[in-house]
């Protein structure tokens, strides 16, 4: 029995993996690398979509803070809320009422966070003869990301 000849230069098939022309060519890189592109676009829009995303419901929820906030200051001046009527941060139109200047104040600094912030306060009396209970309104606009308007708006009885 004669000893098995083995081929150390292997067989000479095109699909042998040590065939010497084996690889792939400069026009399969090519569009591997378009379609990986491609793919990767996709992705980087859907990431720039969300951050828009966060950044306005992160400015909404902003805005209701600062409404909830208001409506706090509000209700607890008692009496005092009609005094709030009419601020408005953009102008800057305060009551005049030195008791609720500080907590207008305030107010002047938490809507400062919203990008093009204003917010403005109206408060009427419920019962029509200047006394409360009073309705508030509270609204605040700012402008979001691409400079569009936004707005948000609450209404509440104080005074009561």
């Amino acid at each position: 029995m004669r000893p098995a000849i083995i081929d150390y230069h292997g067989p000479q098939d095109e699909d042998h993996p040590l065939h010497p022309e084996s690889g792939m060519t400069l026009v399969e890189v090519m569009i591997a690398s378009a379609i990986l592109l491609i793919g990767s676009l996709g992705i980087i829009g859907i990431v720039l979509n969300n951050y828009a995303a966060v950044g306005q419901s992160q400015s909404v929820t902003t805005a209701y803070q600062l409404s909830q906030t208001t409506i706090g200051i509000l209700r607890s001046s008692g009496n005092n809320a009609l005094s709030f009527d009419g601020f408005d941060t953009k102008t800057r139109q305060s009551s005049g009422n030195t008791l609720v200047a500080a907590d207008e104040s305030d107010i002047t600094a938490l809507v400062a966070s919203l990008p093009s912030g204003v917010e403005t306060v109206a408060v009427t009396s419920s019962l029509g003869n200047g006394s409360c209970p009073c309705t508030a309104t509270i609204s605040i606009n700012w402008n979001d990301g691409n400079g569009q308007p936004e707005n948000y708006s609450a209404q509440t009885v104080v005074g009561y």
